[in-house]
């Protein structure tokens, strides 16, 4: 990561909270697997 990088980085930590109060941690993990075309079968997922 470079220096001009860090603003954004340190503002996206900060609002982490927040964010996770409109989409939770499985809403968001399906989300990234699928951006990333990453095969998963759900029901292995939260075991």
């Amino acid at each position: 990561m470079s220096g001009s990088q860090w603003p954004e980085a340190i503002s996206s930590i900060d609002h982490q909270v927040e964010h996770h109060r409109t989409r939770s941690f499985p809403e968001e993990y399906l989300a990234f697997l699928k951006a990333h075309d990453i095969q998963f079968d759900e029901k292995y997922l939260w075991d």
